[in-house]
């Protein structure tokens, strides 16, 4: 579904809103849940845990799950009181600034995910092209991704790329299995990686960050639930998909790891052994990113745009002008994402720590506290947790950078 236009409301736009054509089902719901938190970032979880080691690694992946969980709940308790956009919740709590904090929060945290994308494509491509000395130079790499990623960046009618955001998730889901099957047939045939460990003392903090970031849908679960045709059981449905998703992610995680040691690849796609298979599913994943950038992106562009253009008359220069910001954003995130490639698994942990955890934990918690004015120890909690986990994450995964 195309979720896109119910991540905020413009102020100057008026009721800007997504507004599906015929409520959803629970089963359609937990599609809905899965495709929004199941994505590229899901392959950064394997290099992840030799951080953590596989035990450490499965302990804060399930601790992250269950203040995720709470988190989301929060949010669907605040939604019930006044319906709208995540940005809207937080002008009903606290007015305008309320509403601008949390809009240019989910801004950036898109704008970081998208690049995170784009460093998916850049190491997918080397893993790829490098055995058959077919590898471009870096600079001929990232000016052909200029040259796709800003036409993407102008799509503005999500809804006539429903079919293409369907084809991305579906590829995405397959690749993932795909990994998943060739792990499993490395322990059947190697066993255990010789150099996996249980926990790593000295390194696991900064897989707290990565274990957050790989929740990375909670900015969509109020479109879904405005959606629902029963909304009242969504805190429900959402924590019952929380677990799946906890278990789909730790399994994947793990078996990975298990399988390929210490020395997985950043992106857990290019760690197979080459292989036609291998190559296929690479390839399909590549244009399974292309397909979603749109969607990704669009509550930066959208955010970004209402407060530079709010002023200016509707016209075809209007329109350009913002496809010039658009631009901008695009060879921004480029220039960040070739800074980014030298260290990408602190690079997620940074994102986890910075743009996840305040939408996942801090928000919540006191918008809760604000409107609701009950279930304040859970709500102490978690604004407890992520206050502790996002300096924690950010020193330690600054400090590890490059090492």
């Amino acid at each position: 579904d195309d979720l896109g236009p119910g991540l905020f409301r413009e102020p100057s736009a008026g009721a800007l809103r997504y507004k599906p054509e015929k409520l959803q089902g629970t089963g359609k719901t937990c599609a809905s849940i899965f495709k929004a938190f199941v994505g590229a970032g899901v392959l950064f979880l394997p290099n992840a845990y030799h951080n953590s080691g596989w035990a450490g690694g499965t302990i804060l992946m399930c601790c992250s799950a269950t203040v995720t969980m709470i988190g989301v709940c929060k949010l669907g308790d605040c939604h019930a009181l006044a319906p709208g956009s995540y940005p809207e919740l937080g002008r009903a709590a606290f007015g305008t600034w309320g509403y601008w904090v949390i809009a240019l929060q989910i801004a950036f945290s898109q704008y970081c995910f998208g690049t995170t994308h784009m460093i998916f494509i850049t190491s997918t491509l080397q893993a790829a092209l490098t055995p058959y000395n077919l590898m471009p130079s870096m600079v001929v790499v990232y000016l052909a991704l200029t040259a796709i990623y800003i036409p993407l960046s102008w799509v503005r009618r999500l809804h006539n790329m429903k079919i293409t955001n369907a084809l991305g998730s579906l590829i995405q889901i397959v690749c993932i299995v795909f990994v998943a099957f060739c792990a499993m047939q490395v322990l059947h045939e190697d066993a255990l990686h010789t150099a996996v460990v249980a926990f790593d003392k000295h390194r696991w903090v900064s897989f707290l960050g990565t274990s957050v970031f790989a929740f990375e849908g909670i900015a969509c679960v109020l479109p879904i639930r405005e959606a629902m045709a029963r909304p009242e059981t969504f805190n429900g449905v959402v924590s019952g998909m929380i677990v799946v998703l906890a278990m789909m992610l730790i399994g994947f995680g793990v078996v990975c790891y298990l399988a390929w040691g210490p020395g997985v690849a950043a992106v857990a796609l290019n760690a197979p052994e080459a292989s036609f298979g291998v190559r296929l599913a690479q390839a399909l994943y590549v244009v399974a990113v292309f397909c979603t950038y749109p969607i990704v992106m669009y509550p930066t562009f959208a955010i970004c745009e209402g407060q530079v253009f709010h002023r200016v008359p509707f016209s075809l220069k209007r329109k350009w002008l913002k496809n010039l910001l658009r631009t901008c954003i695009v060879l921004s995130q480029l220039a960040l994402a070739a800074v980014a490639a030298s260290d990408v698994e602190m690079f997620v942990a940074l994102i986890g720590a910075v743009c996840s955890v305040p939408l996942s934990f801090l928000f919540p918690a006191v918008m809760h506290m604000k409107m609701v004015k009950k279930g304040y120890c859970s709500s102490i909690f978690i604004l407890v947790i992520g206050i502790l986990v996002m300096p924690v994450t950010i020193w330690q995964a600054a400090a590890m950078w490059g090492t």
